[in-house]
C-alpha cells in the first residue's frame, strides 16, 4: 500500500508541474495577440541574493542578481502593476552585468508597451511571444508526468496490487 501512495503523490506532483508549464507556455503563445496599452516602469533595481553552499566539501558564498522591474497600467479606469518582462524571465543570474542591462533597458520613469490578458487584465508582459527557452522550460515542466508515466506502465502490477 506504501508503494502504491507514493506513486499517487509522484503523479499529483508531476501533473502540477506539468500544468503549470503548459498554463504558462499558453499564455506566452497567446500574448502575441494580446491588446497593447501604455504603461509606465514605476521601480527598477537590482536584487542581491547570497546563499552558502556547500561544494566540494566546503562552503561558498553563491551570489545571484535579479532584475526586479515593475510597472503599471490602467485598464478602464482601473490601476494595474506587474513585473512580469517576458514569460520566459530567468528567475535571477549569476552576474551583475545582465541584469543591469535589463534595468539600463527599463529605468524608472520609462513610457512602455504593455501586452495585457483580455480575459484578466492581471496578466501582462511587456515582451510577447514565446522563445525558446520558454518551449524548453514547457517540455522540461512535462519530464516528471511522462517518467511517472512510463514507471506506472513498467510497474502496473506492482502498483495495482
Amino acid at each position: 500500500m506504501k508503494r502504491n501512495s507514493n506513486w499517487v503523490l509522484v503523479m499529483i506532483v508531476a501533473t502540477g508541474i506539468a500544468a503549470s508549464g503548459f498554463v504558462d507556455s499558453q499564455h506566452a503563445f497567446e500574448s502575441r495577440n494580446w491588446p497593447v496599452t501604455r504603461g509606465m516602469i514605476v521601480s527598477s533595481q537590482i536584487e542581491r541574493t547570497s546563499k552558502r553552499k556547500k561544494e566540494n566539501g566546503q562552503y561558498v558564498l553563491k551570489t545571484k542578481f535579479n532584475a526586479k522591474i515593475t510597472y503599471a497600467y490602467q485598464l478602464n479606469g482601473l490601476a494595474y502593476s506587474s513585473s512580469r518582462i517576458s514569460f520566459s524571465d530567468p528567475k535571477s543570474l549569476p552576474h551583475e552585468e545582465a541584469v543591469r542591462l535589463t534595468t539600463t533597458v527599463y529605468p524608472k520613469g520609462k513610457e512602455v508597451e504593455v501586452y495585457f490578458n483580455p480575459k484578466d487584465h492581471n496578466i501582462s508582459t511587456l515582451v510577447p511571444g514565446m522563445s525558446r527557452k520558454s518551449v524548453l522550460s514547457f517540455l522540461i515542466s512535462l519530464m516528471p508526468l511522462i517518467f511517472s508515466l512510463l514507471y506506472y506502465m513498467k510497474n502496473k502490477k506492482k502498483i495495482l496490487g
